[in-house]
């Protein structure tokens, strides 16, 4: 098992987690800047949900995902 299974096993593990940190933090700097740059937070939020949802998988998904 190397360095990234391990990783990806620990983000699958925390992804809830890691969604609300995004979300809250995401939330902090829309209230500092007044939303101000909500859409460029939003688009920032997608992208690590999308790499968070990523690396939750690991490389077993695409296999997972021909079985059924």
């Amino acid at each position: 098992m190397g360095l990234s299974d391990s990783l990806g096993e620990q983000i699958a593990a925390n992804k809830g987690h890691i969604d609300d940190a995004v979300e809250k933090s995401g939330d902090y700097v829309d209230g500092k800047t007044d939303d101000k740059y909500a859409e460029h937070v939003d688009k920032g939020q997608d992208f690590l949900r999308d790499k968070v949802g990523e690396s939750g998988g690991g490389k077993d998904e695409p296999t997972k995902a021909r079985e059924t």
